[in-house]
C-alpha cells in the first residue's frame, strides 16, 4: 500500500504536468459513475470465495462464469446509458470515454476469481508483484506515454484499462484457476448468499463515505465542499495507506479458522494493538500539526478545513477500528447483521450532515465524527458477541495506543508553542511537527509501563524484523524487547 501510494502520488504529478484539468474533471465523472456500477456488479463472488470453508472447482467454474457474464452485461448497459448520463453530466466527451471505461468490467470480471484464489492463499507476495507490475506496466506507461503523445483524456482512459487487463492477466497466469464456464444452481446460490451481502454493505458503505460530501456540496456551495473534502480526506490518508492492508489479510485468516472463535477474538485483540499503535500517534500528530499543515500545504484560502480536520481526527482511532471489525464480521458469515449497522451508519451520517450543515462545515465534521463513533461502539459489540472477547479486553488492547498518542501530544504541542513563537513559516513548522512525532513513537514505546506492553503482538513482530537491514533491526529489536 505505501508503495503504490508512491507510485500513484509521483505518477499523478507526472500526469498533471502534462494532461490539462479538464480531462481530469471527465475521467473523474466517469470513475464516479464506473465506481459505483462496479459496488453492483461485484456481487460479491471473490469475497465469498475467500470465505468459503469447501470450496469446489464448480465454485471456481460458477463463479468465474458468473463475473464474465454480469461483467458483459454491465458493459453493455454503459454503451447503451451512456448518452444519457452525457446528458446528465452535461458533458459532450462523457458518453464515448464511459462506453470505453465499460470494457473494464470484462477485464476485471476475468481475474476475480483469480484474486480471490490468492488473497485466499494468503499468498500477498504473488498480488504485490501483480498490482505494482499492472499499475506500472499498465497504467503509468501507457497513460504517461500517451499524454506525452498528446492523447489527452484518452491517455487516462486507455492507461487504466489496460492497468485492469494486466492485472487479471497476470492473476491467472499465477493461479490458473478452473474457467471451463459452467452455471449451477446450488453452487451459485452459496456463493451468492454470502456475497450480495457483501456487495450491498458496498454499496450502502460507498452512501455512508460519499453522502455527506453530496449534501454538503448541495447545501453550502462547491467551495465549503472542497474544504470539508479536503479534511475528510487528509484524516483518511493514513487510515487508507497504512490501516487498510491489515482487513485484506484478516479476511482469509480469520475465515481460515471461523469455526475457532476464541482463536479469532484473540487475532482480533493483537490486530487492534497494532491498529491502535499506528493510528492514535498518527492522528495526535495531525490534531496538533493542522493549522500549520494545512497553511503549509495548501496556502491560507484553506484555513477553512483545520477545525474540521483537528475534530475528524479526534474520531480517526475509531473509524479504523469499524474497519477491522468488518473481516472479523465476513469471515465468520455476520455479513447481513453487518449490513443493518452499515444502513444505520449511512442514515446517521446524512442525517448529521443535513442538520450539521446549519452550522458550517464545522457542524458537520462534528456530527459525522458522533456517527463514526456510534458505528465504533456497534461493530464492536456485534465482534465482541461473535468472539466472546469482554468489553475489558477490547478496552485494554487500545489502551497501549492512546498512551503513544499522548507522548505524541506532549512532544509536539511545547515544539509547536516555541516554532510559534520565533515566527517560524508553517511549512517549516510542519515539517519539525511531522519529525517530531515521528520520534515520539519509539520513545513512547520506551517509556509504556510494563503493564501496558502488548508483549504478544511484539512476539509476533520479531520474526518480520529479521528481514531489516542489521543496524534497523537491532535497534527495533532492542525498542520491542521484553522487559525482565
Amino acid at each position: 500500500m505505501l508503495l503504490q501510494g508512491v507510485l500513484q502520488f509521483g505518477v499523478g504529478v507526472l500526469l498533471a504536468r502534462l494532461v490539462p484539468p479538464g480531462d481530469f474533471g471527465v475521467v473523474a465523472l466517469a470513475v464516479v459513475v464506473v465506481g459505483f456500477a462496479t459496488m453492483l456488479a461485484d456481487l460479491g463472488l471473490g469475497p465469498a470465495i475467500v470465505q468459503r470453508r469447501q470450496l469446489t472447482d464448480s465454485h471456481l467454474r460458477v463463479a468465474f462464469t458468473a463475473s464474465m457474464l454480469v461483467g458483459l452485461g454491465m458493459a453493455a448497459a454503459l454503451m447503451l446509458l451512456s448518452p444519457w448520463i452525457g446528458a446528465l453530466a452535461r458533458d459532450h466527451t462523457l458518453p464515448a470515454v464511459l462506453r470505453v471505461q465499460g470494457l473494464l468490467f470484462i477485464a476485471t470480471g476475468s481475474g476475480t476469481v483469480a484474486r480471490a484464489l490468492l488473497q485466499r492463499n494468503l499468498d500477498f507476495r504473488r498480488l504485490f508483484v501483480i498490482e505494482v507490475a499492472s499499475y506500472t506496466g499498465g497504467y503509468a506507461l501507457v497513460a504517461v506515454g500517451g499524454a506525452l503523445a498528446g492523447w489527452g483524456v484518452w491517455s487516462l482512459v486507455l492507461g487504466s484499462l489496460v492497468q485492469g487487463l494486466l492485472s487479471s492477466v497476470l492473476s491467472l497466469l499465477a493461479v490458473r484457476p478452473p474457467v471451463r464456464p459452467l452455471l449451477s444452481r446450488a453452487e451459485l446460490r452459496q456463493l451468492l448468499g454470502f456475497g450480495l451481502g457483501v456487495s450491498v454493505n458496498g454499496v450502502v458503505s460507498y452512501v455512508a463515505r460519499s453522502g455527506d460530501n453530496f449534501l454538503v456540496g448541495q447545501l453550502l456551495g462547491v467551495t465549503a465542499l472542497g474544504l470539508y473534502s479536503r479534511a475528510f480526506n487528509l484524516m483518511m490518508l493514513p487510515l487508507t495507506y497504512i490501516c487498510s492492508a491489515l482487513p485484506n489479510v484478516l479476511l482469509p485468516a480469520f475465515a481460515e479458522i471461523q469455526g475457532d472463535r476464541r482463536r479469532v477474538g484473540r487475532g482480533f485483540l493483537v490486530s487492534l494493538q497494532l491498529t491502535a499503535m499506528t493510528t492514535a500517534p498518527i492522528m495526535a500528530g495531525m490534531i496538533v500539526s493542522a493549522p500549520h499543515m494545512i497553511r503549509g500545504l495548501y496556502g491560507e484560502r484553506w484555513a477553512g478545513a483545520v477545525l474540521p480536520l483537528q475534530i475528524l481526527c479526534l474520531v480517526g482511532l475509531p473509524r479504523a477500528v469499524h474497519s477491522l471489525a468488518g473481516p472479523v464480521n465476513r469471515a465468520c458469515g455476520r455479513v447481513y447483521t453487518e449490513l443493518w449497522l452499515q444502513i444505520g451508519f449511512a442514515t446517521a451520517v446524512l442525517a448529521g450532515a443535513v442538520v450539521g450543515a446549519t452550522r458550517g462545515i464545522t457542524g458537520v465534521a462534528l456530527l459525522v465524527s458522533l456517527a463514526i463513533a456510534l458505528m465504533y461502539a456497534a461493530m464492536a459489540r456485534l465482534v465482541l458477541t461473535i468472539t466472546a472477547v469482554t468489553w475489558r479486553a477490547f478496552a485494554m488492547a487500545q489502551v497501549p495506543g492512546l498512551f503513544l498518542g499522548l507522548v505524541t501530544a506532549a512532544v509536539t504541542i511545547p515544539l509547536r508553542l516555541a516554532l510559534e513563537y520565533t515566527g517560524a513559516p508553517h511549512l517549516v513548522t510542519f515539517v519539525a511537527l511531522l519529525l517530531g512525532s515521528a520520534g515520539s513513537v519509539p520513545l513512547g514505546i520506551l517509556l509504556l509501563p510494563v503493564p501496558m506492553r502488548p508483549m504478544e503482538l511484539f512476539a509476533h513482530l520479531h520474526a518480520p524484523l529479521r528481514r531489516l537491514p542489521a543496524p534497523l533491526r537491532i535497534g527495533l529489536t532492542h525498542l520491542l524487547r521484553t522487559p525482565a
